[in-house]
């Protein structure tokens, strides 16, 4: 019995979480998107973080819209690693739900 206990609390402690798993439809709405239409980043809905980052330098020109998709690339210039970083943090936030993002490809050069 003192074997079943750690599982039966871990049972208790996961039910309410598998309970708010669903897939979507029914009642669930629409709360945020970004198809990435244009040619820039959509500034009400995102911030490109620019500086320092562990060994690279965040840099806006890393970071574009082309053809549906968000473009994000890293390069070496003058011998220092850049790259492109991007954000919703204070656009939109949130914590519980259902989330979707599709890789379109990537380029080695």
């Amino acid at each position: 019995m003192s074997r079943l206990v750690p599982w039966l609390c871990c049972l208790l402690l996961a039910a309410p979480w598998a309970a708010r798993a669903q897939l979507p439809g029914g009642s669930w709405a629409l709360a945020w998107s970004d198809e990435f239409d244009g040619t820039n980043l959509d500034s009400t809905k995102w911030s490109v973080t620019t500086g320092a980052r562990r060994d690279a330098q965040n840099a806006a020109a890393a970071v574009s819209v082309t053809n549906g998709a968000l473009v994000i690339r890293t390069y070496t210039e003058s011998g220092v690693h850049k790259t492109g970083f991007v954000g919703s943090s204070g656009k939109f936030t949130d914590a519980f739900g259902y989330w979707e993002a599709r890789e379109i490809g990537r380029a080695h050069v």
